[in-house]
Formats: structure tokens, C-alpha cells, sequence
């Protein structure tokens, strides 16, 4: 018993066990996020949607040098289309391939990821 680690041996004094659970959580979250992104295929026929699958794959910075990171919500004045057309684009397209399961699954994902940008978001 003596080579066993103990829970709290690893948080932090100033945390406690729901705190670090929390922690956790979050960032398993982010790589199953972040695993799903990359399973997305270019849609290069489509503009709007090849821009935001690049967006979330962080091959263009939203601006400057600052890529998308799913640990935070972005203001949508940093995408390059408004965010209702991207939503509209991302339907319209699933519509018109409702035969391609895995590329509608692709889309539905992309527009679950319209989720991270929002027009409210104010700069601290």
C-alpha cells in the first residue's frame, strides 16, 4: 500500500477535490473537441465552410497570431462571414448531401462549433 498515490496528494493546497474533478473534466472534454476537429474533411466546393473548418483547425488565425481554441468563446466580429451565414451555409449544404453520412455528421459537428462565437463577448 505504501506505492499507492493518494488524491489529494496531487491538488494543489488553495484546491479541493470538486475544483481539480472540474479541472479534469474539462480538459478530457477539450480533447475530444479537439479529436473530432480533426476528423472533419475540407468542403472546398464551399467557401464559407472551408473558412471555418479552417478557422477551428487553426490553419488561419481568427486574428493576428491568436488561433480558435475551444477553451474559450470568441466574439463573432473576428470571423470573416457573419456567423448566421455560416450557420445557414452549414444547413443548406447538409440538405443538399443528406445522402453522405459522414460528411453531414461533419457539418452537424461544425455547427455545434458556431457555439464557441457569439456576438455579446466583450474584450476585458
Amino acid at each position: 500500500m505504501g506505492d499507492l498515490l493518494k488524491f489529494s496528494d496531487h491538488i494543489d493546497k488553495t484546491q479541493n477535490k470538486q475544483r481539480y474533478l472540474g479541472y479534469e473534466k474539462g480538459k478530457v472534454l477539450e480533447g475530444v473537441i479537439e479529436s473530432f476537429i480533426e476528423e472533419i474533411p475540407d468542403v472546398p466546393e464551399e467557401k464559407v465552410i472551408s473558412y471555418f473548418i479552417k478557422i477551428v483547425k487553426k490553419q488561419i488565425p481568427l486574428f493576428e497570431d491568436t488561433y480558435f481554441d475551444s477553451k474559450y468563446l470568441w466574439n463573432d466580429d473576428y470571423l470573416k462571414y457573419k456567423l448566421h451565414t455560416i450557420k445557414v451555409v452549414l444547413r443548406i449544404h447538409m440538405l443538399l448531401n443528406q445522402e453522405k453520412e459522414e460528411l453531414i455528421t461533419s457539418l452537424s459537428y461544425l455547427t455545434h462549433l458556431t457555439m464557441f462565437f457569439n456576438e455579446n463577448v466583450k474584450n476585458i
